[in-house]
């Protein structure tokens, strides 16, 4: 995800981001093949952050500081 001499590697993003909604895709078919809504997959991750709201913003926050961190030392800060 990181090259030293670039800076974030875009193209890795997208392989990732790409490869998250083909996974998130296949979920959601085997989901409407099963008799559910093709958002069930999206429901329930939506609903478990929900029910553990605290514990996500944490994590949430500690991981943006964390790669804010990291930024700011590798350009040398």
């Amino acid at each position: 995800m990181w090259d030293d001499y670039m800076g974030w590697d875009w193209y890795a993003v997208r392989q990732y981001t790409l490869f998250a909604f083909i996974i998130t895709g296949l979920i959601s078919v085997i989901g409407i093949t099963e008799g559910y809504p093709w958002h069930h997959p999206v429901t329930v991750v939506g609903n478990i952050l929900i029910a553990n709201s605290t514990t996500a913003l944490i994590v949430s926050i500690i991981l943006l500081v964390a790669i804010f961190r990291f930024v700011m030392f590798k350009e040398g800060y």
